[in-house]
């Protein structure tokens, strides 16, 4: 007997099931299906996916949209997988030695054409890499692979769309408004520019455009109430922080979220768009909260290097300096003001180009009303964004105003000395032959 089961392990067990060997379990396309069902323990309540005009639906144990993510997965896994054996027939032998009577858990389909198939998971097999099951009820005791009903073990939640909002494709944001006990936050998109409006001053590109995304690709950690109900519960009817995040075009949606009181390490909110209460991550809170300062830009410019077409150069008792990059596939850099202009040497040009954007200060008080020292403007994109600073040398450093701004940037000499050394532009090296 012992030799018996030895062999028997050493031609039926002795390795999984094979994903890409063996005969395909149903044969069926992913296309084709309209609705599945998991029922993952005899007793409790099926979680029903049904195929709609818009896409996935969870249909029980409760009706939300699907993770189209999730769904496309068991999809794929009831498209491709495969078993490599029969081992007895359902009426030669006791199923409820298979594990199959009843089943431990079973999965179950329906194509387009009305076919309803299924495939009914046992016990273990002596090597656990491998599980009986039972296809479509029929005869047949199949080995498949132990990790295919790992697959189809998916909760109404793990199968739920879990995004507060449905904004596929939405457009880049243009407006953030975040009120907070921190002090309230206005963010606007000027152009490529992003502006705090209170003090008005440049805002981090990065950060705010980092805010939108947060807010509009949140999701939910856990739902704990399916409907609003009694809100005080959750810090909701007087909520901690509100944030609303507006989107470019016309007719483009607006979004808000509402946070309230602290659970744990995160955050029950909601979206007055929908009825559920839900939770958030606290690092998401936690961008709602970040300081001013933080959001604010330190930065003298914001034009990408590659981008900026146009600068102009004024000092103070002297004629303005304009500089031109070429349309020409070289895309070379000509001094066109004052007459009668001249070729530069693009590299120089670029390399102050990149001082002037890579340059940052420390943020001072309101900027002074004195006349500046040097006017520098750089026009970039296809679009042109226009960008303009005024410098003032005073005895303590170097005063930065970006134009149009309530805040000023405070630099030091030597930071400003090494821009000043790079305006010194040379015309473009003559050509040996």
């Amino acid at each position: 007997m012992l030799a018996a089961l030895a062999g028997y392990i050493y031609w039926f067990e002795r390795e999984p099931v094979s994903d890409a060997e063996g005969e395909e379990v149903f044969g069926v396309e992913e296309d084709a299906i309209d609705r599945i069902e998991l029922q993952r323990s005899p007793e409790g309540e099926p979680v029903v996916l049904e195929r709609g005009e818009k896409g996935w639906r969870l249909a029980s144990p409760v009706a939300a949209q699907a993770d189209e993510g999730e769904v496309d997965l068991l999809l794929q896994n009831l498209a491709t997988m495969r078993f490599e054996r029969v081992v007895a027939q359902a009426s030669a032998v006791k199923l409820k030695d298979y594990g199959l009577d009843p089943a431990k858990m079973e999965v179950r389909f329906r194509t387009k054409d009305g076919t309803s198939r299924s495939l009914a998971f046992g016990a273990d097999t002596p090597t656990p890499s491998n599980q009986y099951a039972r296809r479509d009820g029929g005869e047949d005791v199949l080995v498949v692979a132990s990790h295919l009903s790992l697959n189809f073990d998916k909760s109404g939640w793990d199968l739920r769309d879990k995004a507060v909002y449905a904004l596929e494709g939405a457009p880049p944001a243009k407006r953030i408004e975040i009120e907070r006990p921190e002090g309230n936050l206005a963010l606007v998109k000027e152009g490529d520019l992003w502006l705090v409006l209170e003090p008005r001053s440049r805002a981090d590109r990065n950060r705010s455009a980092g805010i939108a995304t947060r807010v509009r690709t949140a999701e939910m950690k856990e739902i704990v109430s399916e409907t609003s109900g009694e809100l005080a519960a959750y810090g909701l009817d007087q909520p901690s922080r509100r944030v609303r995040v507006e989107f470019e075009g016309e007719g483009s949606p607006s979004i808000e979220l509402l946070i309230g009181a602290a659970t744990g390490s995160d955050y029950y909110a909601r979206n007055p768009a929908r009825q559920e209460v839900f939770v958030v991550a606290s690092d998401l809170v936690d961008e709602l909260a970040a300081p001013l300062a933080e959001v604010q830009s330190k930065k003298l410019f914001d034009y990408s290097t590659f981008a900026a077409r146009r600068v102009r150069i004024e000092v103070k008792g002297e004629p303005p300096r304009e500089l031109e990059r070429g349309e020409a596939e070289e895309k070379k850099w000509r001094e066109t003001a004052p007459p009668p202009g001249r070729d530069l040497d693009t590299t120089q040009v670029e390399d102050l180009l990149y001082a002037l954007n890579g340059a940052t200060g420390s943020l001072s008080a309101s900027p002074a009303k004195t006349e500046p020292d040097f006017t520098i403007t750089v026009w970039s994109g296809d679009t042109p964004t226009e960008e303009r600073i005024l410098v003032r040398r005073e005895a303590e450093g170097v005063e930065v105003e970006r134009a149009g701004e309530a805040v000023a940037l405070a630099l030091t000499g030597e930071a400003w000395t090494d821009i000043e050394s790079k305006m010194k532009l040379e015309p473009q090296p003559a050509k040996e032959y």
